[in-house]
């Protein structure tokens, strides 16, 4: 193609439709796509049930069902089977959260979502940590974010929930809004339980 036939001066624009799956494959993508920051990927199962999902033929929870009975016979020690059970659960949350639509920037429903998000992997899902830790991060290249003082994680999260609540991103340009959500994750990620940042990265498209 020549870049005379990209010039819309001299030929006619014509606008190629949305697939009708579009969305649902994009809430996909990012909901696995999450789960590749700390390198976990999801079973050829999952891959199975989430295009049937793209395609109408199964519901969202239906798709979450039938992971829960094909994990019921799996050997939960392998490490292998483990990560792809997160991955595959997690994942499949996500887009059940997406689908709702009823995200809130608020504590109360980031302790919701964590707990929606993990309740089938961690026994503290949803649960403010009660211990200081450092956490070698595989998107960090093994280094740790300095996490904030257990005994101060609910104040902390409120106060930066209340400084996001009060920027305008209509007034920002591009960069700027790149920058505010950048820095708004950095400290949400500092602040964490365990994996928040996944949550926040996630949701920060609805502001």
């Amino acid at each position: 193609m020549s870049e005379k036939e990209l010039d819309s001066s001299i030929n006619d624009y014509i606008e190629t439709e949305t697939p009708k799956n579009y969305v649902k494959q994009l809430q996909w993508d990012m909901a696995i796509g999450l789960q590749e920051v700390d390198n976990l990927k999801p079973s050829k199962y999952l891959e199975k049930l989430l295009q049937e999902n793209v395609t109408g033929e199964k519901t969202i929870y239906e798709v979450e069902h039938e992971l829960k009975q094909y994990y019921v016979e799996k050997d939960k020690n392998d490490k292998t089977i483990q990560e792809e059970f997160e991955c595959d659960l997690v994942s499949t949350r996500i887009v059940q959260l997406l689908e709702e639509d009823n995200f809130e920037l608020s504590v109360d429903y980031i302790k919701y979502i964590h707990e929606y998000l993990f309740k089938d992997v961690y026994e503290f899902a949803g649960e403010f940590r009660k211990v200081d830790f450092s956490k070698h991060e595989r998107i960090l290249n093994n280094d740790s974010v300095a996490y904030g003082d257990c005994k101060l994680l609910e104040q902390s999260l409120d106060y930066d929930i209340s400084l996001e609540k009060n920027k305008n991103y209509g007034e920002m340009n591009i960069v700027d809004v790149i920058n505010n959500i950048t820095n708004f994750s950095s400290s949400i990620w500092q602040i964490k339980y365990i994996h928040l940042e996944k949550v926040i990265l996630e949701q920060l498209h609805y502001l």
